[in-house]
């Protein structure tokens, strides 16, 4: 007797049969029901065009493999709708991505400026630093070139002028040399032509600055005029020994820092 794959014979004719035979073809079609066919051995074709649906959002096949798949509508990968030729772009998809990454774009761009303002702010600090060292090296050289005219006149010299000459190779050294310290005050110009100091000190070099807040200018020079301006903000250096020498004023009272760099 020829069997079913479910385990009931396949009837003949005027064969008798039992219930466990109705059974048995019961739970086939409810197996097929719910189930379907593990193997399929035919083409499948639905009785409707466009009606059915393969899967639903909630209950998804993990796999599905194919030679090749056509498809008359969309396709949809994660979401997204597969272009196909000659479909027009809509940038609605594309558009929250893009700004992410023109975002990020900029960001970059931002940075790469932010580091190029850094590189070219330290090159132009380097290049002052450098000038500054030309002019030191400049004086220096300049200074060392006096002292070997100096040395030159000393060897002319007498026995006898040597004690004048010691004074002043002393006095020269007093000022190529490292100084002794700094002393800084702060002097209240006036209309009235004052000093930068009134006691006696020796000094290599003056730098006066005028506040970046003031209102007035400043005027330097002997204590007969004063004739050179200073605006706010503004400073200058003197090479002078004798700071009771330089005077200052002002159409009114304003400030003045002044740093005095001491002889030995």
């Amino acid at each position: 007797m020829e069997m079913s794959v479910f385990g009931v014979f396949k009837p003949e004719y005027g064969q008798i049969i039992p219930c466990s035979w109705f059974r048995g073809v019961s739970e086939g079609l409810d197996f097929f029901y719910f189930y379907g066919v593990p193997y399929q051995c035919q083409d499948v074709t639905p009785c409707q065009d466009a009606k059915y649906s393969y899967g639903n959002p909630e209950k998804r096949f993990k796999e599905l493999h194919f030679m090749t798949g056509y498809f008359y509508d969309n396709c949809y990968v994660q979401g997204k709708r597969v272009l196909k030729d000659y479909d027009p772009i809509q940038l609605y998809a594309f558009i929250d991505q893009a700004k992410q990454d023109v975002s990020l774009i900029q960001y970059y761009l931002d940075l790469i400026s932010f580091y190029s303002n850094k590189i070219y702010e330290l090159e132009q600090q380097l290049k002052s630093l450098q000038e500054t060292t030309n002019l030191y090296l400049q004086l220096i050289d300049s200074k060392v070139k006096s002292i070997e005219s100096d040395v030159s006149l000393i060897k002319s010299y007498k026995q006898d002028e040597l004690s004048k000459l010691r004074t002043l190779v002393e006095h020269y050294v007093r000022f190529i040399s490292s100084g002794k310290g700094v002393k800084s005050a702060i002097i209240t110009a006036t209309q009235s032509p004052i000093p930068l100091f009134v006691d006696e000190m020796e000094v290599r070099r003056i730098i006066l600055k005028v506040p970046s807040t003031a209102l007035y200018v400043v005027y330097i020079g002997d204590n007969l005029y004063q004739d050179f301006p200073l605006f706010k903000g503004e400073q200058i250096e003197l090479n002078v020994k004798d700071p009771s020498k330089v005077y200052i004023r002002s159409e009114y009272e304003e400030k003045v820092f002044a740093l005095f760099e001491l002889a030995q």
